[in-house]
């Protein structure tokens, strides 16, 4: 689908209000720039046009600007994400186990989505968009999000589990593990004593 240029005064408008939410969130902003700049992306009219308002107010967050990542997602896939970076920022390629399966391919919708910086029972967001700001927030800033520890996702896999991700290590990449039977599912995130084979 062809991009296109918002016309000169919502342009404006648009940049002056993420000037601002950038200077509120300081590092932690990851916007259609960064996407642009990091992912190789070309975004469309109607990806820009869903992207025209943060759907947070000022206030909210100036209360989460330490703890959370506003992101500017645009739709890629997990498997589109990993083939558009650096081959280390991932744990597993062509012999992933997860190459075949549906929420791998999901490109999503485009959206402002905030972060949490640390596991959050109550804030789960489609495991395509926690690879696109674990992998996205890294390529900005090189800060590594929930390098030891895995975050419970919403999306499900084909064997009916909520899927998770994490332990993104300089040594191993970002790993999506088989999650399955016997996976305990009542926990935000899990802490294991060493870096996991996925």
């Amino acid at each position: 689908m062809a991009s296109a240029e918002m016309p000169h005064k919502s342009k404006a408008n648009l940049s002056s209000h993420w000037l601002r939410i950038r200077g509120i969130m300081g590092r932690n902003f990851f916007g259609i720039e960064e996407a642009i700049k990091h992912f190789g992306v070309n975004p469309s009219l109607e990806q820009l046009a869903a992207l025209s308002e943060i759907p947070f107010s000022e206030a909210r967050l100036h209360e989460v600007k330490d703890t959370h990542i506003l992101v500017a997602v645009v739709p890629l896939s997990i498997l589109e994400i990993r083939g558009r970076v650096e081959r280390r920022l991932f744990n597993k390629h062509e012999d992933a186990w997860y190459n075949g399966e549906p929420f791998a391919k999901e490109r999503g919708e485009a959206g402002w989505h905030l972060i949490p910086k640390t596991p959050v029972d109550s804030e789960k967001h489609p495991v395509q968009v926690m690879v696109y700001a674990i992998i996205g927030h890294y390529c900005a800033t090189g800060e590594r999000l929930f390098e030891h520890i895995y975050v419970r996702t919403s999306s499900v896999n084909s064997r009916g589990y909520l899927e998770r991700v994490g332990y993104f290590t300089a040594s191993d990449g970002l790993h999506i593990p088989i999650t399955g039977m016997g996976t305990v599912l009542s926990t935000p995130a899990i802490r294991l004593p060493e870096s996991p084979k996925s």
